[in-house]
């Protein structure tokens, strides 16, 4: 069509218009749908035929996936909270020399006191710098950013080893394995600026076995330069650098004495290992810097392990890398080996295999050989080159044979290098590994089936075992993981909390001995000055071996003097001059470096150090004068000192309790949950011990469980009473802490004994039952959360038997039993665990014996009240209307209801709980109708380990009681509630429904029927009224007897339910409400059981508590004055603050100098929480 057609709207010469025909589709537009092409868009693409190309691309990018996930493998082990203190120490140095210039201090040490005016050595001093620039930027942030850059930038250079044009991906494998063993080095620490350098220097060495090694002579010293005031064992890189020249060189002359060219001879290196010695002369301190191997092995090392000792019971509680300072091939250092050090030994085999192959490989008549003769033969050339070299064929490896060979010698000596020796080896098992392939195999991809398999599956299942890995990261299923996340490990950071607060009261020109090298670091960290601390080397020499000296001390003064006997009269005496000279040594060094104050560990891991508390103490030169959750504080005290001086120092646990304390528990506690399948089977978190739990096992430990006056138990009251105080707070934190749940129902045990010991008498049955439903509620909460939890099974058996619960205690035995069977305890308990074992047994078999005898006689005791009780209702029920309402469904229903309530009233009142709970549970439905039913239903959930039920259940009988209280009459359902809320700390409530309880009771006491019986012996009353024909009495000692019965039988109750009242006051720090409520119980109610134990405690709430009890004393005695005889001084009231016997006086039974509650030998707490069980208590 013509541009004019066009114009004229498409008509043609004709005139007649021509049909439209619409413009095709561009392929491009969003819309084109082609219908000829629809059939076969709709069939899938045929399958591309496989290439070796296409098999060559795939190994390339699977290998390329690998290294990064090396990478992000290194990242995710870095991302990990600190455990270690050395970082606190590196931060406060480089803070110091930036505000001091910019070098380190020489001569003097500015975070040490011993090491004051003497010169000191910081060679790693730039790295100081780095870790204090970081945490200046972004506090824990930084530090955390500061590690996972390091451990990237490590993985990132370790990958690049490798040799272009040929697969990585067993270079990888070995990387993976590299950064698993170097992941203990994870930490903002010169180390991780070791490994940096480190896997940088291998990179340079690589390119120089490729022939790329130009400027090496240059390179080389300069990174020897800039690590040697990084990282005080640089002169690893210089020992690495010299084992490949070495080796380079051996290589060269094979190649000279074959008549190889010239112009592939490799470089020398001979003057760069000289010249990278010489770098490490480039530091501040040059002759340290240089003479550093020797100090680290003859002085570091040793130092160190005076510290940590590879004894089990003390390093498999403690994740530290103690094993570093020992020997890789010590016996007791490979049973503590954790994943990074097998991980380090399997890349190091690894090494040695590839080298073996590899050197076995390059022989010419090795080629019809197999892989296990090459790697023989390979291996035998590798031991005889440093000797006698190889000949001119096999020292292409000799450079890495050297290298291995070097690092493996220096993990024998000590684990601390397995880091360094592994990072060598994945770099020597990747490169020897790739030159042993390219010899021995083609290099042609092809798409056969099994170097299909081979190549995918590998890659394949390199990939799933990194993904395990990294699971196992993220989830902490690694030995001594910490958790994912910034900053500190909660366990170390409560610690630095704890003692930073507890230092904040200390003078500031103290001098602390502290027993632990980390306890220094936290010194430093609160700007105080350490003893010693973690930087080791200024405190090892020979000059001022501090280290020395300090576990001088440690053993002389902190420990109980070892036993001097011998059959040998001059060997004894020998021991005796020995032990007397080390104790005067250790006293020196006390007077020498002006040692005021010892800081002891009483902070995790491991069990507090009481045992150094309790012997410095008893030593008398030193009392305690502050302990906290971390560490207790021992003071100095001059021998001239006033005893009354002497005790304003130490702590006073009864004020603390009874006077200062605050409420704390602002909100109730939730319910421990049981673990579920993710807690038990995926993530497992390392434990931390909150501070409150920390506290609350120091309290329990100094409370005296066997106490020889009232002052002790006064002040094992108190402790246990800050211990309830401190483990209910931190289960509010954390409801799921097994052993707190242990801890705090081992305290109301405790605590139920001192009560019932300080009244003399049992000071109210109500308050003994709730005692002992505290204590049972705790331990079925423990078994909730880990139902193996030895301990807690241990507690309920004690206490079932104690109230005689029979078949609740034949269960908690078959536990005990069952879990005792697969227990593993230290050989010095052994034979005593083994003998209370059996004791289980024998007991467990006469509790199946009576119980079953009992079974019949219960039968028989249940249908004869349930017949009595039927013939009682049928006589009622005749006598109301004269019918039978048998049939009525209703009244059979409650009927059949009524017998169930009371058949288990009678098995819980014959010591069968489980029994009677099973009766009310059948008819729950109906059950749940009757009051009664449910208060007795409550109460069975209580005692069997329902708490949540129960508590719900109960909390409904509450709101109907206060709706409908008649249908509640003579049921006292007010003590189950009152306890199931105790069980959540709801305090206001629990005080609250006693309060109700008591406002009941003096309603009733306040009708005039209450008082018939002493009106009928007034005067003018006729006595016919009691006794026909009866002598007349003399009225007004009758009227005074039954006046006083009645007064004391209406007082009795009222008092119990005040003291319960008072008890839960003191539980909850309310000190004002409890003192109103116990001075009440002291002065209105008369002598009543509750009030001997009512003035224990009021006399330690009440300061003044004296004024008040004055005028309530008196003698019924006479005095009478013999003549001749001087009178008598004055005493104080008994039980009152600042008497003999009171809870504020000092009396003889107060310990060894004066600490409250302490025993004067053993382990105070009568073992940790964690301890084994000892026999379960006799029933009084």
């Amino acid at each position: 069509m013509s541009d004019e057609e066009q114009n004229l709207g498409g008509v043609g010469g004709s005139g007649a218009p021509e049909s439209r025909v619409p413009p095709k589709k561009s392929v491009f537009s969003d819309d084109f749908d082609d219908p000829d092409r629809r059939d076969d868009l709709d069939e899938l693409p045929d399958d591309e035929p496989l290439t070796p190309e296409l098999v060559e691309e795939e190994a390339i990018r699977g290998d390329f996936m690998l290294r990064w996930a090396v990478v992000l493998l290194a990242v995710l082990m870095a991302f990990t909270q600190i455990s270690d203190t050395r970082p606190l120490v590196l931060i406060r140095s480089g803070d110091y020399m930036r505000a001091n210039g910019f070098l380190p201090p020489r001569g003097t040490d500015p975070l040490s006191f011993t090491m004051e005016g003497r010169p000191i050595t910081n060679t790693g001093w730039l790295f100081d710098h780095v870790v204090s620039l970081a945490w200046s930027l972004g506090g824990y942030y930084g530090l955390t950013a500061l590690k996972v850059l390091g451990a990237g930038l490590f993985a990132f250079l370790l990958t690049r080893i490798s040799i272009p044009g040929l697969p990585t991906w067993w270079s990888s494998v070995c990387a993976a394995f590299a950064v698993v063993a170097c992941s203990q080095d994870f930490v903002p620490t010169h180390e991780l600026a070791g490994l940096v350098l480190l896997a940088y220097l291998l990179n340079l060495l690589l390119a120089h076995r490729l022939g790329r090694g130009e400027g090496l002579y240059w390179k080389l010293p300069a990174l020897l330069a800039l690590w040697s005031n990084l990282d005080p064992r640089a002169w690893i890189g210089a020992v690495v650098v010299l084992l490949y020249a070495f080796g380079s060189l051996r290589h060269r002359r094979s190649l000279v004495r074959s008549g190889a060219n010239p112009d592939r001879l490799p470089t020398r290196l001979g003057a760069t290992a000289g010249l990278c010695f010489a770098a490490l002369l480039v530091n501040p301190f040059p002759v340290a810097s240089l003479a550093a191997p020797l100090t680290q092995y003859t002085r570091e090392y040793p130092a160190m392990q005076l510290q940590k000792s590879l004894r089990p019971e003390l390093a498999a509680s403690q994740f530290d890398n103690r094993v570093d300072y020992y020997s890789a091939l010590a016996p007791g250092a490979v049973s503590l080996f954790d994943h990074t050090h097998v991980a380090a030994l399997v890349v190091l085999l690894f090494a040695g295999a590839t080298l073996a192959l590899s050197v076995g490989s390059e022989q010419a008549e090795s080629g019809g050989r197999g892989p296990i003769a090459t790697g023989i033969r390979g291996f035998v050339r590798m031991v005889l080159l440093p000797f006698v070299g190889t000949g001119h064929r096999g020292a292409r490896e000799a450079g890495f044979v050297m290298m291995f060979w070097g690092l493996g010698f220096l993990c024998v000596l000590k684990a601390h290098e397995l880091p360094a020796a592994a990072l060598v080896a994945a770099a020597v098992a990747g490169i020897s590994a790739q030159d042993w392939y390219r010899r021995s195999f083609s290099m042609t991809y092809t798409v056969d089936s099994s170097e299909l398999l081979f190549s995918r599956g590998g890659r394949a299942a390199t990939v799933l075992a990194m993904t395990l890995m990294g699971f196992a990261v993220a989830t902490s299923r690694l030995p001594g993981s910490a958790p994912l996340g910034f900053g500190f490990d909660p366990e170390t950071r409560i610690t630095l909390e704890t003692v930073s607060q507890q230092l904040k009261s200390l003078d500031p020109g103290a001098h602390v001995l502290h027993t632990r090298v980390d306890q220094g670091d936290m010194l430093i960290w609160n700007g105080r000055k350490s003893f010693i601390d973690s930087r080791v080397l200024p405190f090892s020499s020979a000059q001022y071996p501090l280290f020395d000296q300090h576990d001088n001390v440690r053993k002389s003064l902190l420990r109980a003097p070892a036993s001097t006997e011998s059959s040998d009269p001059k060997e004894k005496e020998r021991l005796q001059a020995e032990q007397t000279k080390n104790i005067a040594a250790a006293k020196e060094t006390l007077t020498q470096y002006g040692v005021t104050h010892f800081m002891i560990r009483l902070a995790p891991p491991g069990s507090p150090d009481y045992d150094s508390m309790l012997t410095l103490t008893a030593s008398g030169e030193f009392v305690p004068v502050s302990i906290e959750a971390s560490a207790a504080l021992l003071e100095r005290v001059s021998g001239q000192a006033a005893p009354e001086t002497v005790a304003a120092k130490m702590p006073n646990f009864i004020r603390k309790a009874f006077a200062d304390a605050k409420q704390e528990m602002k909100e109730v506690r939730i319910f421990a949950r049981p673990q579920g399948f993710y807690e038990r089977y995926i993530y497992r978190q390392r434990p931390a011990t909150s501070a409150e739990r920390r506290q609350a096992q120091h309290y329990m430990a100094l409370a005296n469980p066997n106490p020889g006056n009232v002052q002790e138990a006064a002040n094992g009251i108190a402790l246990l009473t800050l211990a309830i105080r401190s483990l209910n707070l931190s289960l509010q934190g954390n409801p799921d802490e097994t052993e707190a749940w242990v801890m705090l129902g081992q305290a109301y045990v405790r605590l139920s004994n001192l009560e019932v010991l300080v009244s003399g008498t049992d000071p109210s049955p109500r308050l003994r039952q709730t005692r002992y439903f505290q204590a049972v509620a705790a331990f079925r909460q423990a078994v909730k959360t880990n139902p193996n939890w030895i301990q807690a099974w241990e507690g309920l058996m004690n206490s079932y038997q104690l109230m005689q619960r029979q078949d609740l205690l034949l269960e908690a035995l078959d536990k005990w039993l069952a879990l005792a069977e697969t227990t593993t305890v230290l050989p010095s308990q052994q034979e005593k665990f083994e003998e209370f074992k059996t004791q289980c047994y024998a007991q467990r078999r006469e509790l199946e014996d009576m119980i079953t005898e009992s079974d019949s006689q219960l039968d028989k005791e249940i249908e004869r009240q349930i017949a009595a009780n039927a013939e009682a209702m049928k006589q009622q029920t005749a006598a109301a209307d004269g019918k039978d309402q048998a049939l009525d469904p209703d009244m059979a229903d409650a009927e059949e209801a009524r017998e169930a309530i009371m058949s288990a009233a009678v098995a819980n009142r014959s010591g069968r709980p489980r029994r009677a709970l099973n009766v009310l549970q059948e008819k729950n439905a109906m059950i749940r109708k009757l009051p009664m039913g449910v208060v007795l239903l409550g109460q069975l959930l209580l005692e069997t380990g329902e708490m949540e039920e129960a508590y719900l259940l109960l909390l409904g009988i509450s709101e109907q009681a206060s709706k409908q209280p008649e249908i509640f009459f003579g049921t006292e359902w007010q003590l189950p509630l009152a306890i199931s809320q105790l069980g959540v700390c709801d305090y206001t409530t629990a005080a609250a429904t006693w309060g109700v309880q008591m406002a009941d009771m003096e309603r009733e006491l306040s009708k005039s029927a209450v008082y018939s019986l002493p009106i009928y012996s007034l005067p003018l009353v006729a006595d016919s009224n009691y006794q026909i024909n009866g002598a007349l009495p003399v009225w007004p000692f009758r009227h005074a007897t039954l006046l006083a019965q009645q007064i004391n039988g209406s007082n009795e109750p009222l008092a119990d339910l005040a003291l319960m009242q008072a008890i839960v006051k003191l539980e909850a720090a309310d000190l004002d409400g409890a003192k109103t409520i116990l001075q009440r119980i002291v002065t209105e109610f008369g002598e009543t059981r509750a009030r001997g134990l009512a003035l224990v405690y009021y006399s330690m709430v009440d300061r003044d508590s004296q004024k008040v009890l004055e005028p309530l004393s008196f003698n019924p005695w006479e005095e009478f004055e013999f003549p001749g005889e001087p009178r008598p001084p004055a005493q104080p009231a008994a039980g009152a603050p600042g008497s003999p016997g009171g809870p504020g006086g000092a009396g003889p039974g107060a310990g060894p100098a004066g600490i409250p509650g302490l025993p004067a030998g053993g382990n105070p707490a009568g073992g940790d929480p964690g301890a084994l069980p000892g026999p379960v208590r006799p029933q009084p």
